[in-house]
């Protein structure tokens, strides 16, 4: 912890009190990193997406963040955090400000960190960031309905202006036994009657990526793959934005270094028949993105990977859930029962441009996301924009981001993809 770091504020008094720390700079951030690695480890229900690895990855490539990260600290020792960015709408004196959590939309779950030892720091917390007048708009995204700021989120909405509804869900198998067991007959019959299929045209391979060489491999093929499935929907993959592809590309060596990257192919006599994205945390094994060669879109090649990825994550004690990630894709209903509910938390404050803001976000957002056509035709714009404009900032709402190794220029199909 840095000496010279004051604290925002003060919360109780002599040995009992808690400093709130308050920073806005990517360097600041880096300076508590080795306090906020163990604030994450002591914390039992932080998940991958509030490690400093991925966080710190993150606002690497993406320059033009503002972060806004909070914490609380006894000593040296943090015990509670919240990761924000600051997003800015509209011109002076009717600009808006809206907070939200930092890389919400290249993160399945968001949610606030909390030291067991100090359950109620991260309360304080949360009441130093509500008395602050420097945004108009929380916009809490994926929040999980367990969530500790989904509890102070609700607790906020009672005597607030606030909206709170659900958002996605993330379906989940738990796989502490044979998972052959956890998924129904007519899966398993399938799966082993296309396996049969797949090892009659040659020899079918799983690999796992353990190596910086490894990696690129993958998501080298991984990124056409997933190109022209877009492509063939009439849409434009986030693979097409070399901004996205390099900063996953570059999480995924450093999660590599932490033993948290699972990057697995599936091939039939080395020609790749899927490939996926997996995190590995906390017991868990978190499914990202995948893709799959239309050469064998017939033997259902997802399912054939998850299973591949099952028997080896079981084999190797790996992980005792699988967990899906947010989305409620019908493929991941074919094997998951169960699904966490993840919610929105939007809350205005006591500011008279808040008003506007929160109509907008709570109520016209919303309407326009249930609108598939329309959701769908506004994402499709800001990716072409982005790729004409060569920017990936800022990201495509609602959107995970993903990314790959660079492919050749123009292979999107687009102007824009072309320098």
């Amino acid at each position: 912890m840095p000496r010279k770091m004051e604290p925002a504020a003060l919360f109780g008094t002599g040995p009992h009190s808690v400093a709130i720390g308050d920073i806005a700079a990517p360097e600041m951030f880096e300076a508590v990193s080795p306090a906020w690695n163990a604030l994450v480890s002591s914390d039992p229900n932080a998940h991958l997406f509030q490690t400093y690895t991925w966080l710190s990855t993150w606002v690497r490539h993406h320059p033009g963040a503002r972060i806004r990260v909070l914490f609380a600290r006894r000593g040296a020792r943090l015990t509670a955090g919240l990761g924000l960015q600051l997003h800015e709408t509209g011109v002076w004196p009717l600009r808006t400000r809206a907070l939200r959590f930092l890389a919400d939309d290249a993160s399945d779950y968001c949610d606030g960190l909390s030291d067991p030892e100090y359950p109620h720091d991260l309360g304080a917390v949360w009441s130093y960031l509500l008395a602050q007048r420097t945004w108009e708009i929380l916009d809490l995204r994926y929040v999980p309905e367990s969530a500790r700021v989904a509890h102070l989120a609700a607790e906020t909405a009672v005597r607030a202006r606030a909206d709170v509804r659900k958002q996605d869900e993330a379906p989940y198998l738990e796989i502490t036994g044979d998972w052959r067991g956890r998924v129904s007959k007519n899966l398993r019959d399938n799966i082993q009657r296309r396996r049969r299929r797949l090892h009659e045209r040659g020899r079918v391979t799983f690999e796992v990526a353990d190596s910086e060489a490894a990696v690129n491999s993958m998501l080298s093929q991984l990124a056409p793959m997933h190109i022209a499935r877009w492509r063939a929907m009439g849409q434009t993959s986030l693979f097409c934005l070399p901004g996205h592809r390099a900063w996953l590309s570059d999480a995924c060596r450093r999660l590599l270094q932490a033993r948290q990257l699972y990057l697995c192919r599936l091939a039939l006599d080395g020609d790749p028949v899927s490939i996926g994205l997996y995190f590995l945390y906390g017991r868990r094994i978190l499914g990202y993105t995948a893709a799959f060669s239309e050469a064998y879109a017939n033997l259902g090649p997802t399912h054939l990977l998850e299973a591949a990825m099952l028997e080896d994550v079981q084999t190797r004690g790996l992980a005792d859930v699988d967990d899906m990630g947010r989305g409620a894709e019908p493929y991941k209903r074919h094997w998951a029962r169960q699904a966490q509910t993840l919610n929105r938390y939007v809350i205005a404050s006591q500011s008279p441009l808040a008003l506007p803001a929160f109509w907008w976000s709570s109520r016209a957002k919303p309407w326009l996301w249930q609108r598939h056509q329309i959701g769908t035709l506004a994402r499709e714009c800001r990716r072409r924009l982005a790729l004409s404009r060569g920017r990936t900032w800022p990201p495509c709402p609602g959107v995970s981001e993903t990314g790959g190794e660079d492919a050749a220029a123009g292979e999107c199909g687009h102007p824009g993809a072309q320098r």
